[in-house]
């Protein structure tokens, strides 16, 4: 199976503008929402429909043929909307609300949005295909539910930043620590070498699976310049994780390259020569010119 790089499609912004012929859907009943989009059930229970208002919470996988555009599971973030009102003109035009406001907890179904203009561009259609919403609701809470669960993430947000800000200090003195050693040779053994110049040096290999492109990833990180062991930037005092897409651009090339050599769960230690960071010009005023970088990360699970 094909995986094709996500970028957030901004569903509201979608019209449908022509259509084509449906696949074969392999007998199953095809049902129209209200909005006019194609519908396939694949459970159907007993459970209540959303009300307006209602929050949903349901994992999507968004597919053209056996492409796969999108997978929520591989993000580790379960989606979550509110229910607009029935008369919401707006949500009419998009496919995953028409059919959520159709399914109950437990229930799957695809709805299908056919080719359009936007859509060829953008992903490549061809005039018989149709962009695939492959949909899974979990759970269906009132908007007084929803502001508990809210409030309890708060609060376990903040006492996770806390423990984090504790750990700066250890962290510090860490990495302090390795990049003494490392600018001194006493680390050569342990590094590990790329043709592109990267450097680093793999403490615990972690137990999850390795990262593929277009992967999220919640990293930990301390950062150093080798040139005089100056902190530039940390995670650790912000209290959370940098979240990144792996391999598509959104972070320098050390840190791509480095991500899609690592395991989930995995601590480790990137030293970036320029090339591979900001370059000659460097990003001033913290980044100098041509720095070489050390950062000490620790990859969520």
């Amino acid at each position: 199976m094909k995986w094709i790089n996500w970028t957030i499609i901004v569903f509201a912004t979608i019209m449908i503008t022509a259509c084509g012929e449906l696949p074969d859907r392999g007998g199953a009943e095809v049902i129209e929402t209200e909005g006019g989009f194609e519908m396939v059930w694949h459970k159907q229970g007993e459970g209540a429909a959303p009300n307006p208002g209602d929050y949903v919470y349901f994992h999507r996988v968004v597919t053209i043929g056996d492409s796969v555009v999108h997978d929520s599971r591989r993000s580790g973030d379960m989606p979550v909307i509110e229910m607009p009102p029935q008369d919401d003109e707006e949500a009419q035009s998009q496919p995953e609300l028409n059919a959520l406001r159709l399914m109950g907890e437990g229930d799957s179904a695809t709805v299908m949005m056919p080719s359009n203009e936007m859509l060829m561009e953008g992903f490549g259609l061809a005039e018989d295909e149709t962009l695939d919403f492959n949909i899974k609701v979990h759970d269906i809470v009132s908007p007084a539910a929803f502001q508990e669960r809210m409030l309890e993430q708060q609060k376990e947000q903040e006492q996770q930043r806390l423990k984090l800000a504790e750990r700066e200090g250890e962290v510090a003195e860490l990495a302090a620590e390795i990049l003494s050693d490392y600018k001194a040779g006493n680390l050569q053994d342990q590094i590990v070498k790329t043709e592109s110049g990267l450097r680093y040096i793999v403490h615990e290999e972690g137990s999850g699976d390795q990262f593929e492109r277009g992967d999220v990833a919640d990293v930990h990180y301390y950062g150093l310049l080798v040139e005089d062991g100056s902190m530039f930037d940390n995670s650790f005092g912000r209290g959370a994780p940098f979240n990144l897409n792996v391999g598509v651009g959104m972070v320098i090339p050390g840190w791509d390259e480095s991500l899609m050599n690592l395991r989930k769960g995995a601590v480790a230690t990137l030293f970036i020569p320029h090339q591979l960071a900001y370059g000659e010009a460097g990003q001033p005023p913290v980044i100098p010119e041509r720095a070489e970088l050390m950062f000490y990360i620790e990859v969520q699970e």
